[in-house]
């Protein structure tokens, strides 16, 4: 797999962990501050599942569903910056977005998710702590 910050990059600590407590809900995610503009990447082969934008949330965002059969959730990209489409293949390394700081954030950074049984498909979907996966990636 490919780190999926392509360029300088900084793992957050607790508070941007997966489980952080934001008052109303728990962090479903790790991030991976950077800086505005650098590329956000496929880290692994997949189909693009959606491209949408969240105002008060996530802001532009990208879903991947990879060809292990975990979805990959990309969050705060920087706005029209969108590489993909939805459906289409996406090879591991290539890039979906720049990293931004769109819809509730504090500051550049990707929020990355790693989803088990889709990105909220149904009550057997979860998201799963993508850090060990995340240092994995960074060898």
């Amino acid at each position: 797999g490919v780190f999926p910050v392509a360029g300088p990059h900084t793992i957050a600590g607790p508070g941007g962990g997966f489980g952080a407590d934001r008052g109303d809900h728990r962090h479903e995610g790790q991030d991976i501050p950077a800086a505005i503009g650098t590329p956000v990447v496929a880290p692994l082969a997949g189909t693009v599942l959606t491209t949408a934008y969240q105002r008060g949330g996530a802001g532009f965002y990208v879903v991947i569903d990879t060809d292990d059969g975990r979805s990959f959730f990309f969050a705060h990209c920087r706005g029209n910056s969108t590489a993909v489409t939805a459906s289409q293949r996406v090879a591991a390394g290539q890039q979906l977005c720049l990293v931004g700081t769109s819809g509730r954030s504090t500051g550049p950074h990707l929020h990355f998710e790693i989803w088990t049984g889709g990105w909220r498909r149904d009550k057997n979907s979860r998201p799963v702590d993508p850090l060990p996966q995340l240092r994995a990636w960074q060898r």
